[in-house]
């Protein structure tokens, strides 16, 4: 998704503060981010990485732990670092896109028909995608819903940001335990894709990325979208504090769960310090979304320091919503072609063909084009001359 202003270039730039104030108790000052340009690359590359680390974990095998062979134990555990993780690293961008996108429009209302849009766009081609043949668990309907509590979240000053997105953190695992406690029969059984009341329960609470934990890093991402980012010290910062974040929570997991034990049920309250893919538990929400500051922070110092070298990169995660939905539907008709399910060897060799065609189509594509497909769908209604919904009398 674009984060570039929408209107008259010279104009946004001149927009100093954005012009939607916060209506809670707190009025706190926004950064200025006229300086910060057009787009972000170093956001666009970390874009880029989240979509090949979802290659991965769609691609790649599952081989439990007691069938790794030796030898190849390591390549296990390298290749299952993105785990999870990709997706975590799309929620904190996915936040950090919706403040710049408020940052820089002209008003509320300009960023709350755009966030409208987007959500449209997303929970169709969502729910659609879902539909498919394919052992891949669509997150662009879950997005959805969280670009519609941005419009909400955009209204926010910073402290109620960080509130809500640490109580989503604290209790939105504990509910999720306590439902599986009280429902075990709780199942994550694709609903029917014309049940709205069952596809909501499901993206909310039930599903694979349930918003009711997710809205944590997707939060604490707009929180960071309304820093600048655009220095160097800032960059540092954030692989720094991500590093410190994911290590913290990592130790604490550990020491905890030699004290406790390992959960035995998925209803054991003991899941609360487990750090595992998409346990939705705090522990794991919080060393994901560490990791995710410290790509962000490495993919900004990169794009400082090696802006030629990281381009290509960079527009792959340009067109990232293009990007994601082609491969979808790239494993849907030929799934034999890419998924390896019992080599982490053959994986790799997947990953590299995948993405190396993905570069090059998407290189030789914007050098055609300004910008992908889906990329303009999301656009469309602020696309052509005199068609914002701003300019039409009311």
């Amino acid at each position: 998704m674009r984060n570039e202003c929408d209107g008259d270039e010279n104009q946004c730039r001149g927009i100093a503060k954005r012009m939607n104030t916060p209506t809670g108790t707190e009025k706190e000052e926004r950064p200025d981010r006229s300086a910060v340009g057009d787009r972000i690359t170093g956001l666009d590359l970390a874009r880029a990485l989240a979509i090949f680390g979802m290659f991965m974990a769609h691609i790649g095998p599952r081989v439990p732990a007691g069938l790794i062979p030796p030898d190849t134990e390591w390549l296990n555990a390298v290749y299952r670092v993105v785990h999870g993780r990709s997706a975590i690293l799309f929620g904190v961008l996915a936040g950090i896109g919706v403040a710049i996108l408020a940052s820089r429009s002209l008003s509320s209302r300009d960023t709350d028909l755009k966030l409208v849009w987007r959500s449209i766009v997303l929970f169709v081609i969502g729910i659609w995608l879902q539909t498919l043949d394919m052992p891949v668990a669509i997150i662009l309907h879950y997005y959805a819903i969280l670009f519609l509590l941005g419009i909400l979240a955009n209204r926010w000053g910073d402290r109620l940001l960080l509130i809500v997105s640490l109580g989503a953190l604290i209790f939105g695992p504990v509910a999720l335990l306590g439902m599986h406690t009280l429902a075990p029969d709780l199942t994550r059984t694709l609903p029917d894709w014309y049940r709205i009341d069952q596809q909501f329960f499901f993206i909310l609470i039930a599903g694979y990325y349930p918003v009711l934990t997710w809205t944590s890093p997707f939060l604490f991402g707009m929180w960071l979208g309304r820093r600048d980012m655009s220095t160097v010290e800032s960059s540092r910062g954030l692989m720094v504090g991500g590093a410190f974040v994911t290590t913290a929570a990592y130790g604490i997991s550990v020491l905890a769960t030699s004290w406790a034990g390992e959960p035995t049920s998925q209803g054991d309250w003991r899941n609360l310090v487990t750090i595992e893919p998409h346990n939705q538990m705090p522990l794991w929400l919080v060393s994901a979304t560490g990791i995710a500051i410290f790509v962000i922070g490495v993919s900004l110092y990169l794009t400082r320091h090696l802006p030629q070298l990281t381009k290509p990169l960079v527009l792959v995660g340009q067109m990232a919503f293009t990007v994601y939905v082609a491969q979808i539907i790239f494993l849907t008709l030929a799934p034999e072609l890419v998924i390896a399910t019992d080599s982490y060897g053959a994986a790799w060799a997947s990953i590299g063909r995948m993405a190396g065609g993905t570069i090059l189509v998407v290189v030789a594509y914007r050098a055609l084009l300004p910008r992908g497909p889906l990329e303009w769908l999301v656009r469309a209604p602020w696309s052509i001359p005199g068609s914002s919904p701003l300019e039409k009398p009311p």
